[in-house]
């Protein structure tokens, strides 16, 4: 007996329209930076229609940041999501407000409070001073990634290498805030071992599948 498939649901093809919009959307942006990129070039890409982009997020500037979050959460090194925010301060665009606020702002604010705790005696403006320096060492891997790569100083494609160079950076940024050798290294023992980025945490105003607006 043949047995004919039912029609599609209609909520398993919203859900496979938005994925493509964020799947198209991620290449775009990625390669061309947000004003590079038209809402036109992105729907054609994902097979859809510009009333998707309505419907599934609202604005582009709403789609943009959706896509650097769910690279964020769901990226598998977070290079795409990673290479989209340098490009952003490199050439910034409306969006520009957002990604500080969703994305720069909440992970400056935790090393701040966690240098705090680590060296009480220091003002807030000291604080966040050793904080953008420990962002910054973080981006250089991620910015200069072909030269660190081709100079032979690190495959960043290893978790071995890429919890070596974590520990590097974390022994720098404790002995500048005067951590002696021994109670780093006593530290560092306590952190198993390919444990991975933690989840960054949740933009306020997260895009929803619903439309959001600017």
């Amino acid at each position: 007996m043949t047995i004919f498939p039912g029609p599609i649901s209609p909520a398993i093809t919203r859900t496979d329209t938005r994925e493509s919009l964020l799947d198209a959307a991620e290449v775009l942006f990625s390669e061309r930076g947000y004003a590079g990129v038209g809402i036109r070039e992105i729907v054609e890409r994902a097979g859809a229609n510009i009333a998707a982009i309505n419907y599934h997020f609202g604005t582009k500037r709403a789609l943009y940041l959706a896509t650097v979050l769910r690279q964020m959460l769901l990226g598998d090194d977070r290079q795409t999501a990673c290479q989209m925010i340098l490009r952003e301060a490199a050439q910034p665009s409306e969006a520009l407000d957002d990604v500080l606020r969703d994305f720069i702002e909440p992970n400056h604010r935790l090393l701040t409070e966690a240098v705090r705790r680590l060296k009480p005696d220091l003002t807030v403006p000291q604080a966040r001073l050793h904080a953008v320096g420990i962002m910054s060492q973080v981006l250089h891997y991620r910015l200069f990634r072909p030269f660190v790569q081709g100079l032979g100083i690190a495959d960043l494609a290893s978790p071995d290498e890429v919890d070596r160079i974590a520990r590097h950076i974390a022994r720098a940024s404790l002995a500048s805030l005067g951590m002696e050798g021994e109670l780093i290294e006593r530290s560092l023992r306590s952190v198993p071992s390919h444990a991975g980025p933690p989840n960054p945490p949740t933009p306020a105003g997260e895009p929803s599948a619903e439309g959001v607006s600017s």
